[in-house]
C-alpha cells in the first residue's frame, strides 16, 4: 500500500480480457501488524513437525533413489 493510505475499505475491480471482470472489497487497517497471519493453513506457530516430517520423506526418497540408482543391471550379475 502506498504511504499515507487512509484506514477504512476500498473497492477493488480486476479486469482479464475479454470477459473476466472481478470485483472485490480491499480493507485497510490502522497500525502495524503483528503477529501470525490467518491464511487457510492452520497455526503459523505450528509448523516445526511439519517440516519436520518433510525433510524425513526427502530423505528418505533421496536414499531410494541413491540405491536404485546403484544397483547394476540384470545382466551385468553373476
Amino acid at each position: 500500500m502506498p504511504d499515507g493510505t487512509e484506514a477504512g475499505e476500498y473497492a477493488v475491480t480486476l479486469k482479464c480480457p475479454p470477459r473476466v471482470k472481478i470485483t472485490g472489497a480491499y480493507r485497510v487497517g490502522a497500525g502495524n501488524p503483528s503477529g501470525a497471519i490467518d491464511a487457510g493453513f492452520g497455526a503459523a506457530n505450528d509448523k516445526g513437525a511439519q517440516l519436520a516430517l518433510g525433510t524425513a520423506l526427502l530423505a528418505v526418497a533421496a536414499a531410494g533413489g541413491a540405491i536404485k540408482m546403484r544397483r547394476r543391471p540384470a545382466g551385468a550379475r553373476t
